[in-house]
């Protein structure tokens, strides 16, 4: 009768079955195809302080791995010569004031599976593969893996939330700070007092930065507004609904290129510097027949234009220094408080100064002011 093989016996076993399976997998790997292996120390959720991801760039088999945390302080000098002799390579920083070590490694697919497989087990100290979970892009990773390696309860890392972390750090990267997220998700930048936000779709690898426009309830045809914009920007996009002009712009990342990234949000957010005011006020004009007046109008178009801002005395000069039609023009902005939109906010700022202006420092001045029109 045989006997059954000792448990030193089985987990060699696992071991070179997980090797082989994984240079199987890197050699059937395609350009740009990614493979995460997760770690986690035989406990769901827990940080990794070793992340480890393989690809194919060219035909080559490749892999990335990053040392933080205690794994890195723990480090020492004879670790890092035995990382080096199973081909590993990097810098050799000093663990004591490093946030973490990245190494690589290149090769056939046989040579980058050993190096992963001495990095997981010999270095990191995983007993045994099956606590090893791992997300891919491309080909599935599940023939990496036993039927029952994924650790019970993982919850691995799907494509979206690492799209999302990749995201994250070419914001970084781009911006020099780490993106502030709000409830939702979405990444807000500011653009000339209007807010634009920044999201990673939930079922395409896509990048989209939006913003939204309030059309008004008795608003001239919209098509019409996005027709004067969507032929000078045709790489903005106008979503129209009944009460709302949504204007985005795509960045497709399969793969995510930070530099594409970078480019379509510095597009998006000049489109909105330069016409997102002027746009927001056309979509916000009544219709014939309960047209808004035109020196309100006047206003709120040319408090757009940020090169040259108005002043009080502009705004009164507009309204032919009269008190009557300021707070006419003020119960306008009132009306439409709901709508917390940078347009009719900085246009109910100016008219406040204007009525100071009207109302106080001409006759102090002595500057004559139009009669009360008495409704009229």
């Amino acid at each position: 009768m045989a006997e059954e093989p000792d448990f030193d016996t089985e987990v060699q076993t696992a071991w070179s079955r997980f090797e082989r399976n994984l240079a199987s997998y890197l050699g059937d790997m395609s350009d740009d195809d990614v493979l995460a292996i997760c770690t986690g120390r035989e406990k769901p959720g827990r940080r990794d302080d070793l992340t480890l991801n393989a690809t194919k760039i060219g035909g080559v088999s490749k892999a990335e791995a990053v040392i933080q945390g205690s794994l890195l302080r723990a480090m020492s000098d004879d670790e890092w010569i035995f990382l080096l002799h199973a081909g590993w390579t990097g810098t050799s920083d000093d663990p004591a004031t490093s946030i973490g070590k990245d190494i690589q490694i290149e090769g056939e697919p046989d040579e980058v599976a050993q190096a992963i497989t001495v990095l997981l087990r010999e270095f990191r100290g995983i007993t045994h593969p099956s606590f090893l979970a791992a997300s891919a892009t491309g080909i599935s990773p599940t023939s990496v893996f036993d039927a029952h390696s994924v650790l019970d309860g993982w919850g691995t890392v799907n494509a979206r939330t690492r799209l999302s972390d990749e995201v994250d750090a070419a914001l970084e990267s781009i911006t020099g700070a780490a993106p502030v997220k709000d409830e939702d998700g979405g990444i807000p930048f500011t653009a000339d007092g209007r807010t634009a936000y920044l999201k990673v779709l939930e079922r395409e690898p896509v990048v989209e930065v939006f913003s939204v426009f309030s059309v008004h309830p008795r608003a001239r045809s919209a098509d019409k507004v996005v027709h004067e914009y969507d032929g000078h920007w045709p790489d903005v996009r106008f979503q129209i609904g009944e009460e709302h002009v949504i204007a985005s712009v795509r960045v497709d990342c399969s793969p995510l290129v930070e530099e594409h990234l970078g480019r379509g949000l510095g597009m998006f957010l000049r489109f909105i510097e330069e016409h997102g005011d002027a746009m927001a006020a056309s979509l916000y004009e009544a219709a014939d027949g309960f047209a808004l007046p035109p020196e309100f109008l006047t206003i709120v178009h040319l408090q757009a234009d940020t090169t040259q801002p108005l002043t009080p005395e502009d705004v009164a000069l507009i309204c032919n220094n009269d008190r009557d039609s300021i707070l006419q023009y003020l119960d306008i902005c009132s009306t439409e408080a709901h709508l917390d939109d940078p347009v009719w906010n900085n246009t109910a700022q100016l008219l406040r100064s204007a009525l100071r202006f009207v109302v106080l420092t001409m006759p102090r001045k002595g500057l004559k002011t139009s009669p009360p029109n008495n409704g009229k």
